[in-house]
């Protein structure tokens, strides 16, 4: 009985990734019986862009994830799955791991490209704290909170 209107999803790291790869096509949740949600928040994801990453020197674990198969890896990429039907975005990245912050910034490009609503925001925090420090007080967790009173029309 909830509203999908008042929904944002959100998730870290891998989950980062898959709220990523939903939000980028919501046809997705539509086509298996959903309905469109207000908003996406990706909390520091690795996976944004699977081809980049798979085609650099890379941690064992995406190996795992995607698997060596070149073909697969466009579909499962949420800079590669992007509609113009995309939710809007935040996502938030860490400026102290190298690969986060491009990886966001693009995709970010590429959904406003197709006139979709993104912005990045770059935290000075290691990956595990950008999933530990939301919720405390501060510019990060108001800068969140303020992203989802948006896309849920709620006045500040």
């Amino acid at each position: 009985g909830g509203n999908p209107q008042q929904l944002v999803l959100m998730g870290h790291s891998a989950g980062g990734h898959l709220v990523g790869l939903l939000g980028a096509d919501p046809e997705r949740v539509i086509k298996a019986g959903g309905q469109r949600w207000a908003g996406t928040v990706a909390l520091d994801s690795g996976a944004m862009d699977v081809p980049g990453i798979m085609q650099w020197p890379h941690l064992p674990l995406y190996d795992d994830a995607f698997g060596k198969n070149p073909a697969a890896w466009e579909a499962v990429s949420p800079l590669h799955q992007l509609t113009p039907q995309a939710t809007p975005f935040l996502l938030v990245c860490s400026s102290q791991r190298a690969a986060s912050c491009p990886h966001h910034q693009r995709f970010a490009r590429q959904l406003q490209s197709l006139g979709g609503t993104a912005t990045v925001r770059e935290e000075a925090l290691t990956h595990a704290a950008i999933n530990d420090t939301l919720g405390l007080p501060g510019a990060y967790t108001q800068a969140v909170d303020d992203f989802i009173h948006q896309v849920l029309g709620y006045a500040r």
